[in-house]
């Protein structure tokens, strides 16, 4: 009786999650935001927020790190308007891990 109602009462108590279910991860995944390139940037070239469209797609570099890129990193080589942006495009002082 007492291991039925310790069953019930963790059931009851609320645990707090601590990870993403597989399907919840896929779906953050996809619905992410990128950098994409509004303008075509010269090789050597440093990035300024106008510079910027923030579409969905599931790969690139995620547009929450447009202060490190604007502040940290330049063009590698040159990069046409309406390119999806990713770190191996990019150089730095010290590039971020992805």
């Amino acid at each position: 009786m007492v291991e039925g109602i310790r069953a019930v009462e963790s059931a009851l108590i609320p645990q707090p999650r601590l990870a993403l279910e597989p399907r919840e991860t896929d779906f953050r995944d996809r619905i992410a935001t990128r950098l994409v390139l509004a303008v075509t940037k010269p090789v050597g070239a440093h990035f300024q927020e106008s510079d910027f469209q923030f579409l969905r797609h599931p790969q690139g570099i995620d547009c929450r790190d447009l202060d490190w890129v604007i502040a940290h990193m330049q063009t590698r080589a040159e990069i046409p308007a309406g390119t999806l942006l990713t770190w191996d495009m990019l150089q730095g002082k010290s590039e971020k891990d992805t």
